[in-house]
């Protein structure tokens, strides 16, 4: 079955230059997060994985839990799970997580991995993780990498989405769920009938499955059969310990933590280092209560470092955000040809083949609705690479006059967690048309026989090629090596 297990060993076989692991002791506060803002100077196009092998708890005690982050930061690799290209790794995840949903399969305990160990109340001590204390401000270790796993009350239809939550106390953790979100619309419909709501975490998994766990799908629709279908087999399920044989969770993950989230209850929660990059205030957010904990023997904890370590290394590369504009805008338009998230983060690229006025308005109307957390779109035409920022941002300079090409509205829905709004959840957005009138000057160009015949190999000396370093050549796909002309 495809677990973590299972893509540990595909990148021992597959990868093994991209899985590191390290023997040295680190402490789960800080320690790890400096290490991954050391790396990310590098610029890698892929991060590797990293594995901690003895990673110090806030107890002070070595955890016999490895700790691994960056399993998600190459889109490179993530097109090989799915056996596509980074080209096309956006059209066959949503194809695998629509037409290709597999129904789930429901096993006994006793087979269940995360059923090797079983704590139930007072045994459970969630101080024993190794989650990690990320930012300065963090008011103690965070789960950031799990699924977070609920049951609409009508129809019985489960929703898993990955959001964050606190280890308070060895038995609560007041957690941050999105409020425009299915999360909060499950809570509030438990909270309208005045009914606590059954909830668990469960940390580590194939990334296909926390990728799957992570996409916003229709609002009714099984996050089950869209995991199946992205991992590519049937998920596999079994009955919670504490929350009853109705309430299914992931058999195959390495922990499970199961609770009850009290009606009309808060707590405390943050202040947390956002993915924005800022500190995020501290707010009344409802809190799990830990009624059991079930892992593996010998478990491996996931953790992402939020505001530094987005899910996908690079944002225009294509995100599942950016996969739900591109399905909404194309409602709108079949003018449509890509959307990518941009470096700046709230941001949205769109391409279009233009072929009325006023079109990209309504395109960007269609993204800028459909993303939670959308705050500008900006339309460029499809002569602009949206997956080079500097182009398109010459793009937005050359072609883009402020007083008439920006659309402001106010009031919208924003991010939640968004520094810079006065009122959280609401935004100002915008709409960049940098879309060229008719009759626009042309592009500056060249004959494309000249362009094509030109190699730099037939130019530049080899020591400039062995001066690069070797793993380039794994990073750039073998036809843009051979059209620019760089040889190994």
């Amino acid at each position: 079955m495809k677990d973590l297990r299972y893509f540990l060993n595909w990148m021992r076989q597959e990868h093994p230059q991209d899985l590191i692991e390290i023997d040295r002791e680190v402490d789960s506060r800080y320690e790890i997060t400096a290490v991954l803002l050391k790396l990310h100077k590098l610029r890698l196009e892929d991060l590797p994985v990293l594995v901690f092998k003895r990673v110090r708890t806030t107890k002070g005690e070595i955890s016999p839990y490895p700790v691994i982050i960056n399993i998600a930061g190459s889109r490179r690799r993530y097109a090989k799970w799915l056996e596509a290209t980074p080209e096309t790794v956006t059209n066959v995840a949503r194809e695998r997580m629509t037409t290709g949903r597999k129904n789930p399969v429901v096993i006994p305990r006793g087979e269940a991995p995360c059923k090797e160990v079983v704590k139930l109340g007072k045994e459970v001590d969630l101080f024993e993780l190794p989650a990690l204390v990320e930012w300065k401000y963090n008011p103690g270790p965070y789960i950031n990498a799990g699924g977070f796993l609920c049951y609409d009350p009508d129809t019985h239809v489960e929703n898993s989405a990955i959001i964050r939550g606190w280890i308070k106390s060895r038995d609560t953790i007041p957690h941050h769920a999105n409020h425009h979100g299915h999360t909060a619309h499950i809570r509030r419909l438990h909270e309208a009938r005045n009914k606590d709501m059954r909830a668990v975490f469960w940390v580590g998994h194939h990334p296909a499955a926390m990728k799957g766990s992570a996409t916003r799908i229709p609002y009714g629709e099984s996050h089950f059969q869209a995991m199946g279908g992205l991992i590519g087999e049937p998920l596999r399920l079994v009955p919670s310990e504490t929350l009853g044989d109705d309430f299914l969770v992931p058999a195959d993950a390495e922990f499970v933590i199961e609770g009850i989230v009290p009606a009309h209850q808060r707590s405390p929660e943050g202040p947390y280092g956002e993915d924005w990059g800022h500190v995020g205030a501290q707010r009344l957010h409802p809190f799990l209560k830990v009624t059991a904990m079930t892992h593996r023997r010998d478990a491996y904890w996931v953790n992402f470092v939020t505001g530094q370590s987005p899910f996908m290394i690079d944002r225009r590369e294509g995100t599942y955000r950016a996969d739900i504009g591109l399905r909404v805008a194309r409602m709108v338009s079949p003018a449509v040809l890509e959307v990518r998230e941009s470096a700046i983060k709230g941001g949205f690229y769109v391409r279009i083949k233009k072929s009325r006025q006023g079109e990209a308005k309504d395109i960007g109307l269609a993204v800028l609705s459909s993303i939670d957390g959308a705050k500008f779109a900006m339309i460029f035409d499809e002569d602009v690479d949206i997956n080079d920022d500097a182009e398109a941002l010459w793009a937005l300079g050359s072609r883009t006059q402020w007083d008439d090409d920006v659309t402001i509205i106010a009031g919208a829905r924003g991010g939640a967690t968004d520094p810079s709004t006065p009122q959280e959840g609401v935004s100002a957005k915008a709409i960049i048309d940098a879309t060229t009138p008719p009759n626009f000057e042309p592009r500056n160009s060249i004959p494309k026989e000249v362009l094509d015949g030109v190699r730099l190999n037939n130019y530049l000396p080899g020591q400039f090629f062995d001066s690069l370093p070797q793993r380039l050549f794994s990073q750039l796909p073998e036809n843009l090596l051979r059209e620019i002309g760089v040889v190994k």
